[in-house]
């Protein structure tokens, strides 16, 4: 039986409990608050959760998760089985300790899996970064969550090389909880220019939302490695490999509920087993950046 339930973690651990658990009775799968057709979402998530069910033997909760920080929190403190992480946020995440990632969405036939951090705008006066550069001082500038890395993490270390500080060289700058909000601040002329994740510029596009004539793109990043799925660490280590293989057989064994959970019907896609250098270009992205956006003591 499947339960769809909410949680709140406030504040943080100060240590992290290494002693292996045992096999928990139920497993708990995070989810973020889902956008659009919320009953279709759920019906979706429903789905993967009834897969693992079957996989691993035991009971599945659905937990709803309303940011980053919670999730990590949830991990830490033995709340929460698995849960998808964006890419700095598994950095933020390993930093805290007692994480590790699983499976990573890629391309079947090499393994890779890529998403981009876009700057966008409204604005019929701005066309290319260089106008942003040139008027900086008078746009209002959005930012994504501070665990992005596609709307905070990439955008910042981007923006230097143009010559514009990331938070004084604009007129005002917020921060967005999600790259959804980002979509609808931009839609809204409540922001000039933002940085937002690709994924969610392409299914605001898909969607019929916007249109790709609206909402211009300014800049795209470089390939930034997608975020992979993450436990904690003290489960014991059969366990985590049953939950791997789980994950990474997904699309031969569940090709439906794969087209789901994954935003895609295509057959390219896969999950591959994770290891935490794949994240290295990350770590080195959020060295300096790190303590300012997270507390990491």
């Amino acid at each position: 039986m499947l339960f769809v339930i909410g949680i709140v973690v406030l504040g943080c651990q100060s240590k992290v409990d290494l002693v292996t658990t045992p096999i928990p009775p139920v497993f708990r799968l995070g989810f973020e608050p889902p956008e659009g057709d919320v009953e279709k979402r759920i019906t979706q998530l429903q789905g993967f959760a009834h897969y693992l069910e079957k996989k691993l033997g035991i009971p599945v909760e659905l937990i709803e998760i309303s940011h980053y920080v919670p999730a990590i929190e949830a991990l830490r403190s033995n709340k929460l089985e698995l849960v998808n992480l964006g890419s700095f946020a598994y950095v933020i995440a390993e930093e805290k300790g007692g994480v590790e990632p699983l499976a990573y969405k890629g391309l079947k036939a090499t393994g890779e899996g890529s998403y981009f951090s876009y700057f966008i705008t409204i604005r019929p006066d701005l066309n290319s970064m260089e106008d942003v550069r040139r008027k900086a001082s008078s746009l209002k500038m959005g930012y994504g969550n501070p665990a992005s890395t596609s709307g905070h993490l990439i955008p910042k270390k981007y923006l230097p090389t143009l010559g514009i500080e990331p938070i004084k060289g604009f007129k005002e700058v917020l921060h967005n909880p999600d790259h959804t909000a980002t979509m609808m601040s931009i839609l809204a002329g409540n922001l000039d220019v933002a940085a937002v994740e690709s994924v969610e510029y392409n299914r605001f596009v898909k969607t019929g939302k916007t249109k790709p004539d609206e909402v211009k793109i300014l800049y795209q990043s470089a390939p930034i490695q997608t975020g992979p799925y993450v436990t904690r660490s003290n489960l014991p280590a059969a366990f985590k490999l049953r939950i791997q293989k789980a994950l990474t057989d997904i699309d031969k064994d569940a090709p439906e509920i794969w087209a789901d959970i994954s935003g895609s019907s295509t057959i390219e896609l896969a999950l591959f087993p994770a290891k935490p250098e794949r994240w290295n270009d990350i770590r080195l992205m959020a060295k300096k950046a790190k303590q300012q956006m997270y507390d990491l003591k």
